[in-house]
């Protein structure tokens, strides 16, 4: 079995869709939910990130049977190659076909911009994959942690809030790939995935989550709050920011 890296082109539909078939099937359940990548709409960002240098997308295929098996996903940043999402298919694991793209990447990209630094995300969970990471001399530099607000979503909220309630107006606008962003004041505070899952980067007040709780309904069934802040909340995972140096040559 002989396997052949390439680089996705843009308008390489068919390619696409498998690719994001593959990031749809490839994260566990419990945090799948909060990835754009299980959108509708992710299609649409994958197919015009694309038509930009900075965002280089290399695909291992079966050379017997033309399958995708792995995919890595890069973002050009001024000082960083920072990986986005790596997978290899079950089946194909143990043939060192993730190091091959990782360094495959590395050479087709700083053969024109010479970057000094490798970064990635991963999730605490993803102890396989951390420990492999951590094996390529890669180390934490950040964290960031997923919280669980729903049951504070969904929850009787202090009685002085509805007097308190803020005259913020809310709205939902769909951005240029089609994700739904909340709009407060015209500001963006949020995206609905799915129609049903909130993402903010920023905790509600009271008040505001009184606003969401009039604007949605019984529409939205899981809130999830990303910060780097530590907070009393349930947790649903931590993203660790990994890091490493690029080998100076010479």
């Amino acid at each position: 079995m002989s396997f052949t890296i390439q680089k996705l082109e843009f308008g390489d539909d068919a390619k696409i869709n498998a690719v994001a078939q593959m990031f749809i099937e490839s994260y566990d359940s419990s945090i799948s939910r909060y990835l754009r990548y299980t959108d509708i709409h992710y299609i649409n960002y994958l197919r015009a990130s694309l038509a930009e240098a900075k965002n280089p997308i290399y695909v291992i295929v079966n050379n017997d049977t033309s399958e995708l098996v792995g995919v890595a996903q890069y973002t050009l940043l001024d000082d960083t190659l920072l990986l986005n999402n790596i997978i290899v298919k079950n089946g194909f694991r143990g043939q060192n076909l993730a190091l091959s793209l990782i360094k495959y990447a590395e050479q087709q990209v700083l053969k024109t911009k010479p970057l000094p630094n490798f970064a990635l995300d991963v999730f605490e969970k993803n102890i396989a994959a951390l420990a492999w990471y951590q094996r390529l001399g890669m180390a934490i530099t950040a964290t960031n942690y997923w919280y669980d607000l729903t049951h504070y979503y969904t929850n009787e909220l202090p009685e002085t809030t509805q007097t308190n309630k803020t005259g913020n107006e809310l709205s939902i606008q769909p951005d240029e790939f089609g994700f739904s962003q909340v709009l407060s004041n015209n500001i963006r505070i949020a995206t609905v995935l799915n129609g049903n899952t909130l993402i903010t980067r920023a905790l509600p007040r009271p008040d505001e989550m009184l606003n969401l709780r009039d604007f949605f309904g019984d529409k939205l069934n899981a809130l999830c709050l990303i910060t780097d802040r530590k907070l009393n909340f349930p947790i649903i995972d931590r993203s660790f920011r990994m890091v490493k140096e690029f080998k100076k040559n010479g």
